[in-house]
């Protein structure tokens, strides 16, 4: 493992200042033995009651690595790519997403076939799909058009494709930029890790919890009602970590659409199209949009 920190440590660092550079093919296998690493390791943060409930990956996954990279090979059925990142929010992260495989006709497995990984360093987006059903090993691109690292036998020459923004971020690492080639094939989110916990009532308000599965958020119980009648609103809020959140009613619930920055939140809310409304009751005042039309929803 030491050997894939050194070439990363020699490699990356003109990349996440945001320069341009290429990358051999000796370089690309190991950024990506790195990659998956690095995702691996960060994962082990997570308790062991938190892996019981489905976050972290299987015991096998650190078995195959460990078995490849001892032999100077990157873990099959991986695929990854680099790109760069014009945020502010996010310049030291990792994410990772499980994903589930639909294909047309056949109903889809109740667990997991593949995961979506995400790291940003400074300006460096690596970003990748490991298929833990190496059958499942699908023929992949990015909407963005980011550079293909693995596999791959030719120099690459970074960055390349559009750049992401802190407005398509939390879609990004759900996937959203993934391309499938092949027809009749679909991969989406595994909802028991994506979908947050139902919202209750607590008296004239809703509990809405948080990204962060520590907290709720609130907002006035009315705005269900609105939504049920095709009224829709987006309001800025945080919670206790602290995190800001721009979140969005739906036909379907309240919706995380973004996250970040107190200030980052505030100007995404100011920049919503719709008409300010104010809901005051015993809890205060509450500040809310209705907007334009119903939001593509990133989260629930």
């Amino acid at each position: 493992m030491s050997k894939l920190e050194t070439v990363a440590s020699q490699v990356l660092p003109p990349l996440i200042l945001g320069q341009s550079g290429s990358l051999q093919f000796s370089d690309q296998r190991a950024i990506a033995a790195w990659a998956l690493k690095t995702i691996q390791v960060a994962l082990l943060v997570s308790s062991d009651e938190e892996r019981a409930a489905g976050h972290g990956l299987p015991t096998s996954e650190y078995r195959i690595l460990h078995e490849r990279s001892t032999k100077g090979d990157v873990v099959p059925a991986t695929h990854l790519w680099a790109g760069k990142y014009e945020g502010t929010d996010h310049h030291l992260a990792v994410w990772v997403t499980p994903l589930t495989a639909t294909i047309d006709g056949i109903t889809p497995l109740d667990f997991p076939q593949a995961y979506v990984f995400t790291i940003i360093l400074g300006q460096l987006i690596l970003h990748g799909v490991r298929f833990t059903a190496p059958m499942l090993d699908l023929n992949m691109g990015t909407r963005s058009d980011l550079a293909k690292i693995w596999p791959i036998g030719d120099p690459v020459t970074l960055p390349r494709g559009k750049p992401l923004d802190d407005a398509r971020y939390f879609g990004f690492v759900k996937g959203d930029d993934l391309l499938v080639t092949e027809p009749a094939v679909t991969l989406r989110p595994w909802l028991h890790a994506t979908e947050l916990p139902t919202s209750i009532a607590h008296g004239p308000m809703v509990a809405l919890p948080t990204i962060c599965g520590e907290h709720h958020v609130f907002y006035p119980e009315s705005l269900v009602a609105e939504a049920r009648r095709g009224h829709f609103y987006a309001f800025h809020t945080a919670c206790e970590c602290p995190e800001n959140y721009l979140v969005m009613t739906a036909s379907d619930g309240a919706h995380f659409e973004y996250s970040g920055s107190a200030e980052t939140i505030s100007e995404m809310y100011e920049s919503t199209e719709g008409t300010e409304v104010r809901y005051q009751d015993g809890n205060g005042v509450f500040v809310c949009k209705r907007v334009l039309s119903e939001p593509r929803t990133t989260s629930s």
